[in-house]
């Protein structure tokens, strides 16, 4: 994972950013890392837990979806959209 630094001297402020790999929106690692870039999951996606079970029927809520377990087309399309990719 590559590292990047965003730096705004005119307003003192520094950022830190992680550059990475995405697995693909259709496998629930990659279902997980958009979910956690959202803000709706906080773990380090190892396995498909209960916490990635609820940001992803938060998430489905959020974007006006049935809140099912379910990591299906409509899902896989609208993380990609609000992540945008």
């Amino acid at each position: 994972m590559t590292r990047a630094t965003l730096v705004l001297p005119e307003r003192g402020e520094k950022y830190e950013f992680k550059v990475g790999h995405l697995e693909p929106a259709d496998h629930w690692r990659g279902a997980a890392q958009r979910l956690r870039s959202l803000g709706l999951y906080g773990a380090e996606p190892s396995t498909p837990d209960d916490g990635f079970q609820r940001a992803q029927r938060r998430f489905r809520a959020l974007r006006g979806l049935e809140v099912t377990g379910a990591l299906d087309e409509p899902t896989i399309t609208a993380l990609q959209e609000a992540h945008g990719c």
